[in-house]
């Protein structure tokens, strides 16, 4: 895939790693590299000039303003859409600090161009901003799908959240997509058990007979509550397979 990465120096501390990371497995735009000394004019002029890319991937700082460029300048969440949209892409990585208001600004944009977010939620520090971006830009590599990357290296209950223009949150602190299909398919087994005990339990009423028959509203009220769980478990599994969905 291919990335447009705006990473400003700031205190002697650089994104360099993380660049490193994704020309690893990516190839990186622009040409002329917006690695250190970065403004405004910058970005979008080069922006302008670049083929459409995959990702756009601001690392840097951020607050309740927009990303931070040099000499105090900055992305705001308008800008960050207008750039995505120039490029075309489909992704907005950031490696920066969060901010609630200016991400559900960015959202709310990003949305009507049928664009995803990938976000911090906190103080990020530099050792796990590096850290992720080394292991996504490899996972996204090998999967070629912006989510299926995410799920793949986020741990649960973490700082990072996708927000995607087609399926809407998906925080990690909530139940993941792979914890869920573990819980279908283990729900699907204790359906077959079921299944099959409800079964087994009218062969044996068949075959008993008379001894059944002395015993009958006791096997009725077994039958019963078998047939009534297997009904509670098919709806269970329907609604997870919905995404939770009613």
């Amino acid at each position: 895939m291919r990335w447009f990465a705006v990473a400003p120096r700031f205190g002697g501390v650089s994104s360099a790693a993380e660049l490193s990371a994704i020309a690893a497995h990516h190839d990186v735009a622009p040409e002329v590299r917006l690695d250190d000394y970065v403004i405004f004019e910058d970005v979008v002029s080069e922006a302008a000039q670049t083929d459409p890319c995959d990702v756009l991937a601001l690392l840097s700082h951020a607050d309740v303003d927009g990303v931070r460029l040099s000499e105090e300048q900055r992305l705001e969440a308008y800008d960050i859409a207008r750039i995505a949209k120039s490029l075309n892409v489909g992704l907005v990585y950031l490696s920066t600090c969060g901010s609630a208001l200016f991400v559900e600004q960015l959202v709310k944009i990003l949305r009507s161009q049928n664009c995803d977010l990938i976000y911090y939620d906190g103080q990020l520090a530099d050792t796990e901003a590096v850290t992720m971006t080394v292991l996504y830009s490899a996972a996204l590599a090998e999967s070629g799908d912006f989510f299926v990357a995410y799920e793949r290296v986020t741990p649960a209950g973490g700082n990072y959240h996708y927000r995607s223009a087609h399926r809407g949150s998906h925080d990690k602190a909530a139940t993941s997509m792979s914890t869920v299909h573990v819980e279908i398919d283990y729900l699907r087994a204790e359906l077959r058990q079921l299944t099959l005990a409800f079964v087994v339990l009218l062969l044996v009423i068949i075959a008993g007979g008379a001894i059944i028959y002395q015993q009958s509203e006791t096997l009725k009220s077994q039958v019963f509550d078998v047939r009534l769980l297997v009904s509670e478990l098919r709806s269970h599994v329907d609604f997870l397979e919905r995404g939770g969905k009613p």
